[in-house]
């Protein structure tokens, strides 16, 4: 508190507000996405988790000050609602990275065609607006399937077997996969 001349106390407007950790995602079909999963669950590493909330992240990572997170929910939600119901072309599975790449492959994904650049525009201005700060940039739309980590050093290679195992099953399950997946929501959500 600081004292004013008349010895009334006041707030100390030179304190951090206090933060919330928050992010923007469209949930994906998750029917589809399971089928998906359990075609390629036999070649999983035992160490890698299944994703089992399938989403394509639009604003991975960010912060509001408390007072703002429910207006702000409410406002990029409201952003997202329009591509609810929407589909979504598959373009591909991936790896992330590549099978062939020098570091581990940490992310079985599958990449769709979605033109988030003037979504995440919006955003970014309108964290902005709501004083809040970008964390984590966003990447490449993918809807992740399997992953041994969120990268760094923490991930182990692939042994040249399951490399090959990847291989040999993503050419199997490649034909059936589908060729849409479909917008099931749009959440804004604390984490």
């Amino acid at each position: 508190m600081v004292e004013t001349q008349h010895s009334t106390p006041v707030a100390d407007t030179d304190t951090e507000p206090e933060m919330t950790d928050m992010w923007t995602y469209f949930e994906m079909d998750a029917d589809t996405v399971a089928a998906i999963r359990a075609e390629l669950a036999h070649v999983i590493p035992d160490d890698w988790d299944a994703e089992l909330n399938p989403h394509v992240s639009v604003m991975p990572g960010f912060e509001i000050p408390v007072e703002h997170a429910g207006n702000a929910k409410e406002v990029l939600e409201t952003d997202m609602q329009s591509w609810v119901g929407e589909e979504t072309t598959v373009t591909r599975i991936d790896c992330h990275n590549n099978l062939d790449a020098d570091a581990p492959t940490f992310v079985l994904s599958l990449d769709v065609s979605m033109k988030l650049d003037g979504l995440r525009s919006l955003q970014d201005s309108q964290i902005d607006t709501f004083d809040g700060e970008i964390h984590f940039e966003p990447v490449g739309a993918h809807v992740t399937l399997f992953k041994s980590g969120d990268g760094g050093d923490d991930n182990r290679s692939l042994t040249r077997e399951e490399r090959q195992d990847f291989r040999s099953a993503l050419h199997e399950v490649e034909p059936n996969v589908p060729q849409t997946l479909t917008i099931t929501d749009a959440v804004a959500e604390e984490y």
